[in-house]
């Protein structure tokens, strides 16, 4: 199959398909379903293992991906993610999604937490390529805490904090024997209060926000066949899953299915 058309989106600095192209013209695709599964920060691939093999081994004729998303590897303790942008996640999240419809009939993609402020960013000017979205945990709006911080971030103090925050946070993980605590292990007790700021490099809480607020209405919900909501007990860390549903996602002209 020829390679896909792109071209360049000055307002979003990314590469979108043209409209030339179009998946469903493949003369034969391999899988009648692809499950695509975006993770949040510091999600690796294998933690999604589990459901790619059971859903490969229990649905014939299906296929489920888990792709690595740049700059978000915790194991080299996020030092790629402090040069990235959010628009690298947006391009590895299309260029998987693009796969998938290859590949498929039918494409259900499943993101969690910033992975799924990254699929609806995507999906506002591609949103022909999915046909069912399932968000667990969705970090589409943030939640009052963290609010108060992404004001500041994004203000004009925003480079003096990005710059000053890495040093305090390096003397807090300190341990009494001298070794730093992995980021993640601090977080346990704070779900409720500045967890990004805990877990993960300012740069990108600062580019996760920046993504926030890039975020439109609900331009592409009409062209996906189902949109669902879930929040568990454990994801205090992000906005309310109502308010989510009701500011991002126009719930107003259409109701999304949602479940808590």
């Amino acid at each position: 199959m020829a390679a896909a058309q792109e071209h360049f989106n000055s307002d979003l600095d990314y590469f979108e398909p043209a409209h030339s192209y179009s998946p469903a013209h493949a003369p034969f695709k391999a899988y009648e379903r692809c499950y695509v599964f975006i993770g949040g920060f510091g999600d690796p691939p294998s933690c999604y293992s589990p459901l790619v093999d059971r859903i490969t081994k229990a649905r014939s004729n299906s296929i489920a991906l888990s792709p690595a998303t740049q700059g978000w590897d915790c194991f080299d303790n996020f030092k790629s993610a402090r040069t990235l942008t959010y628009k690298t996640w947006l391009r590895g999240c299309l260029s998987n999604l693009k796969l998938a419809n290859t590949l498929s009939e039918r494409v259900i993609v499943i993101g969690h937490s910033t992975g799924a402020t990254v699929i609806s960013k995507v999906l506002e000017l591609n949103n022909d390529l999915v046909d069912e979205v399932y968000f667990t945990g969705p970090n589409l709006k943030a939640n009052k805490d963290d609010a108060k911080a992404k004001r500041l971030l994004l203000s004009r103090l925003g480079p003096l904090i990005k710059f000053v925050l890495p040093v305090i946070k390096k003397k807090v993980r300190k341990s009494e024997d001298g070794t730093f605590r992995p980021c993640d292990t601090l977080n346990r007790e704070y779900h409720k209060t500045g967890y990004y700021l805990r877990a993960f490099p300012v740069n990108s809480i600062i580019e996760m926000f920046k993504l926030q607020e890039q975020l439109g209405k609900n331009t592409w919900g009409e062209r996906v066949k189902r949109v669902v909501f879930f929040k568990g007990e454990e994801d205090r860390s992000v906005g309310d899953v109502e308010e989510q549903v009701r500011t991002e996602r126009g719930a107003k002209e259409r109701s999304d299915e949602m479940r808590i």
